[in-house]
């Protein structure tokens, strides 16, 4: 049982190894005695399935961090459209449903005044402003994201890429982005 707990169920490896061995033992002295080789067989298919679920379980969590995400991969390499701040929150405070099908699900790399910079682990949420349209992006803290984070203030200008997710059904005074990095950091 303990092999479908996770982080914990790689332990179920070594205790089922030992489980099939202690078992093979079992079976071997039990000789060819009917009823005396069922107890050790099942002890050996019992453990055998404890090993098999604790492999599959390592490598459902070695494959979950190990493979890139091909949104990220899409930010890092497609071909931004490069755009104001203003102007996309204009264009996205006159006429959402446009802007919507203009932008959302494409790459952008929006330059702007930062209106605030908030961290939300493992990511920070950078957000420009222009009148009542706010554009925010979901950051990750690495590369030149957390020397951002560290080194901004409100006011200050930045150029980031990230994948538009619209403006959205409930929202309708914010713009949101995913998985962004920034593209060049704070001037001198």
């Amino acid at each position: 049982m303990i092999a479908i707990i996770p982080c914990v169920g790689s332990l179920a490896m070594i205790s089922g190894f030992l489980g099939v061995i202690l078992g093979g033992i079992g079976a071997i002295m039990a000789g060819w005695q009917r009823w005396g080789r069922v107890v050790p067989i099942t002890g050996i298919a019992f453990n055998a399935l404890s090993i098999a679920v604790s492999v599959a379980m390592a490598w459902f969590i070695w494959s979950a961090f190990t493979t890139p995400n091909p949104h990220k991969e899409r930010v890092k390499t497609e071909t931004a459209i490069p755009l104001d701040a203003d102007r996309l929150a204009s264009e996205y405070e006159s006429d959402p449903q446009k802007a919507d099908s203009d932008y959302k699900g494409k790459v952008l790399e929006v330059t702007g005044k930062v209106l605030s910079v908030k961290g939300e682990y493992p990511y920070f949420v950078v957000t420009f402003c222009s009148g009542a349209i706010e554009l925010k992006f979901r950051c990750d803290r690495g590369l030149n994201g957390q020397t951002m984070m560290n080194n901004s203030s409100a006011g200050e200008s930045f150029t980031i890429r990230g994948l538009c997710s619209g403006s959205g059904n409930t929202m309708k005074n914010a713009v949101h982005f995913e998985y962004c990095i920034v593209s060049r950091p704070p001037s001198p």
